[in-house]
Order: structure tokens, then sequence, then C-alpha cells
């Protein structure tokens, strides 16, 4: 049994307080989401098969046209096997400054492919200038080669044994004979078991430039994917144990620009990012850098010019944002275990989901423009849940959870300039907010002091 309240409102203004008579409920059966997108490229162990490899350190180089640097360097001491393959250009690419770089220790195994097609200036992107790095990264001049250079780096440790599992590692970059130029990538590995694969570029000959990515391993069993367009950027930092990663900012003609960042610091975590519109920027946070988080699932799928944020810390957490449509933006925000947040988004739309307690569940819907949703579940809260779903234009949605077992819905079906804020402490309580119509104001109050911004009808 729980002390519900239920407010519908059609072209007026209303504000309750307290809780009402007692009776059953019927939640709302929640929304169903998305499937997180399949991971974008094939195992980094698959690149190897077929390979003969042999005991101890081994290396093949093969580079064409001018212009190739090529630097292998293994210090893999007994019991460690090291295998490294550079492969730069093709007889029809042209000619190009392409550079390679491999460095490989420790006592365990380490793989490393790196292969960079063709320089070929065919897509008319400027080919001036440097990639583009984030702050503090490597910004050594490559003037010399006539500002097409595809960098490429990969630095492996495993001092785990010869019986530990091998560092795979795998760098292309203007794949498929199609031309490369401004492009960099780096994989560094520190651990045993962790996969990397980045693949920049490969859709067409206006695919291929400017692009940068950077995969940081330290720990065992670590997997990270990374596949990118031009001057797309994304930045992946794993440590830890178990965690995965998989960003797929796509090859689409015309479509550039896009950023990701990953950073997972405990064990078991997930993030996946799709992003297939033009600048649209995505940031997943898992663990703070002096707290591990375990078991995180994070999934972000994004269109149009989508601005999603994603910090999980904790265990069991799990965020979900499916954005489609322009200029939305999500943020999530949830420390504590075993907390579920989901949130859809069409248009312009702008939400705020932050959870910090335990188990809490909440759902975001809005489709419309100029729509605003901010969920906040309070440190010490258990088992609360919301629904918030907005259909209209400019509406406002606040809901502060702050007890145990509390629950929430908010329905604005149509209309414009709809605001409904809710407030709900100590446990057991229900509300239902309907709003249908244009300027309706909503207040619900629930053994809280009255919500900011309306007040409690006395």
């Amino acid at each position: 049994m729980k002390k519900f309240l239920t407010i519908t409102a059609s072209a007026i203004a209303l504000s309750m307080a307290g809780s009402a008579l007692a009776q059953e409920t019927v939640e709302t059966e929640r929304p169903a989401q998305s499937d997180a997108p399949a991971a974008p490229l094939d195992d980094a162990d698959s690149y190897f098969d077929g390979t003969a490899m042999t005991s101890g350190n081994q290396s093949n180089i093969t580079q064409y046209s001018d212009g190739n640097d090529a630097d292998v360097d293994q210090s893999n001491s007994t019991g460690g096997n090291g295998y490294a393959e550079i492969v730069q250009g093709t007889p029809s690419g042209g000619a190009g400054g392409n550079s390679a770089s491999v460095d490989q220790s420790g006592s365990g195994a380490n793989n490393a492919l790196i292969e960079q097609k063709s320089t070929a200036r065919s897509n008319g992107f400027s080919p001036a200038g440097e990639p583009t790095r984030p702050a503090g990264r490597d910004t050594a001049d490559r003037s010399d080669r006539g500002g097409a250079v595809q960098l490429a780096v990969i630095d492996q440790t495993n001092d785990a044994g010869s019986s530990a599992e091998a560092n795979d590692a795998v760098i292309q970059q203007g794949v498929s004979g199609v031309a490369g130029f401004a492009n960099e990538a780096q994989i560094a590995q520190n651990g045993s078991g962790n996969e990397a694969v980045v693949v920049q570029g490969g859709g067409t000959n206006h695919e291929d430039g400017n692009m940068f990515s950077n995969v940081a391993q330290t720990g065992t069993g670590n997997i990270a994917q990374s596949k990118q367009g031009e001057a797309d950027y994304s930045n992946i930092e794993q440590s830890g144990d178990g965690n995965e990663a998989y960003v797929d900012q796509g090859d689409l003609f015309g479509v550039l620009g896009r950023t990701s960042d990953v950073s997972q610091n405990g064990t078991g975590n997930m993030a996946s990012v799709q992003q297939n519109a033009r600048d649209a920027m995505s940031s997943v946070l898992q663990g703070l850098d002096d707290a591990d988080s375990a078991g995180n699932d994070a999934v972000v799928i994004q269109d149009a010019n989508a601005v999603s944020v994603i910090e999980q810390n904790g265990t069991g957490n799990m965020a979900q944002t499916e954005q489609s449509g322009a200029l939305a933006s999500a943020y999530v925000d949830q420390i504590g275990s075993g907390n579920d947040s989901f949130i859809r988004q069409t248009a312009d739309s702008t939400a705020t989901a932050n959870q910090y307690g335990s188990s809490g569940v909440s759902d975001i819907l809005q489709s419309g423009e100029g729509n605003s949703a901010t969920l906040t579940q309070t440190v010490g809260s258990s088992l609360e849940r919301s629904l918030i779903e907005q259909n209209g234009t400019n509406g406002v949605v606040e809901v502060t959870q702050r007890g145990t077992d509390n629950y929430s819905e908010v329905f604005q079906l149509a209309g414009d300039m709809n605001s409904a804020i809710v407030g709900q402490g100590g446990s057991g309580n229900y509300s239902t907010v309907t709003q249908d119509g244009s300027n309706n104001s909503a207040s619900v109050s629930q053994n809280v002091s009255a919500p900011m911004g309306l007040p409690v009808a006395q």
C-alpha cells in the first residue's frame, strides 16, 4: 500500500500538497530501450589469425612509395614473444609521409599490427598542419613530411610471464586503399590480455584526414575499439580489469568533427558510444581517479548535434542515453549502486538525471522542442522510481526524491509552457501529474517542505 496523489490539469494552474487516499497503485510499464550497438570492429586477435608466429621476437615491415618511416623496438625478456608488423602505403597510393613506431617489452607476449594506406591528397581537405591533439600531447613539428603525415604508435608492456594471455594492438588508417593524411593513432598497453583496435577512415576518399585516436590500457583483459572518420577525435583510457569500451563514430561522407571521451577505472565496466552526426560530443566517466567502480554499463546512441555526459561511480549502475534530432543535450550522474537511468530525446530537448543513492530507476522521454527535465535522487535514497514524459514544447519538469520506495510520474501530453515540480520524502509515496493543454502549473510535496518554484496549498 502506498500513499498516492494524482493530479490532472487542463489549462489551469494547480498546486497541492501532502498525501492523499491510500489505495493500491499501478505503475506505468517502463519504456523499451534500444539494444546496445554491436561492437564496431572485429576482435583484436582476429587480425592475427593465420599469422605464422615464432618464439622470440618477430617483425615484418613492408613500405611502398616514399617518405615512409618505421621503428620497431622489441626487448622482451626470457619467455616473452613479440610480433610486430608494419605495412605502409600501396603501390598505387601515391607519395606521402607515413610514420610508424612499435615498442614491445616484458616477459609476456605482445602482438602489434600497424597498417597505413596511401596519403594521396584527392579529397580537397587541406593537408596543411597537424592532427588535432588534446592539451599536453606530443606536438612535435612534422612539417618535413609535407603535412601529409600519418603517425601510428604502439607501446606494449607485458610482464605477466610466458603463460599469460598476449596483448593485441591494431591500428589501421586510410584503409582499403583510401587516401589519408594528418592522422594520428596511439595505443599503450601495460598488463596482459588487453585488446585494442583503432580504425580511422576507409569509407571514401572524402573521409580520411585529421583524425586522432588514443587508447591507454592498464590491467588485464580490457577491450577497446575505436572506429571513426574525417576530423574525428576519440580517447579511451582504461585502468583495471575486464573493462570494455566501444566507440563507433562512423565514416559517413560529409559527417565529421565528432568527439568521444571514455574513461574507465575499476572492473567489468562497459561503455558503448555511437555517434553519426557532425560535431557530436560524448563523454563517459566510470570510476573516479581515486575510487574504483565495478560492473557499470553506459550506452550512448546519438544523432544530430547532441551532447551527452555520463558519469558513474559505484557498482552495477546502468545508464543509457538515446538522442535523435537537433541540438539535444543529456547528462547522467550516478554515484551509488544498482541505479538505472534511461533518457530518450528528440528535437532540441535537454535532460538531467542525478542518482546518488542505490537501486534508483529514472526514465526521461522528451519529444518536442525546448523541453527541460531534471531528476534528482539524493544521497541515501533507495528504491526510488521516476518517470518523466514530455510531448509538448517548452515544458519544465523537476523531480526530487529523497527517501525510500517513492514513485513519481509526470506526463506533459501536449501544449506549451507547462510546468511540474515534485518533491518526495519519507517512504512509500506515489504521485502522478498529467498536464494537457498550455500554461499549466503543478506542484506536489510529499513528506518534504514545499518544492522550489511553486507554493504548497494551505
